[in-house]
């Protein structure tokens, strides 16, 4: 499957791309920088969904974006050739995701667990997931929890002015 329906040159390109604003590219471009070392490999992505997900949305929601959700997706249609090889272990029915959900495209850090093969950031549209995965949940209560944790961030940084 192509993301964005178009191949790039670098995974910068690809979120160059993305028809959203200048804030939430920026945004994405750091947490690239910061998080590609990490994520590279299959053995470092493989259960880390959630954790990049919620930080890169706590970054999103500190600079007001709130329209950025944290989608839970499960039971994956889609066959990948060589997934981490505790994936291996369970039927794709049974996998379980988290992803950013940025308009109409989903931002996965970690979709290097799947297949080594992938981008970090591996980027494509919300239809393109929903016809890999099915999506549980944009993940409502996760979301309220960052807000809450950007909100009380705030306000320490108001009382320590």
């Amino acid at each position: 499957m192509k993301h964005l329906k178009t191949v790039y040159a670098t995974e910068d390109d690809s979120i160059k791309a993305m028809n959203i604003d200048s804030v939430s590219k920026s945004l994405i471009l750091a947490f690239r920088a910061r998080y590609l070392s990490i994520f590279n490999s299959q053995e470092t992505a493989y259960n880390k969904c959630k954790f990049v997900s919620y930080e890169l949305l706590k970054a999103f929601q500190a600079q007001g974006l709130d329209s950025v959700k944290l989608v839970h997706i499960e039971d994956c249609k889609r066959e990948f050739e060589r997934p981490h090889p505790k994936w291996q272990k369970e039927p794709f029915k049974e996998w379980t995701h988290y992803v950013l959900r940025i308009d109409k495209y989903y931002v996965d850090f970690t979709a290097k667990q799947f297949d080594e093969s992938l981008p970090v950031p591996t980027i494509g549209l919300i239809s393109e997931l929903k016809r890999d995965w099915k999506i549980v949940e944009d993940d409502d209560f996760i979301t309220s929890i960052a807000t809450q944790f950007v909100n009380m961030e705030s306000s320490n940084a108001a009382v320590n002015v």
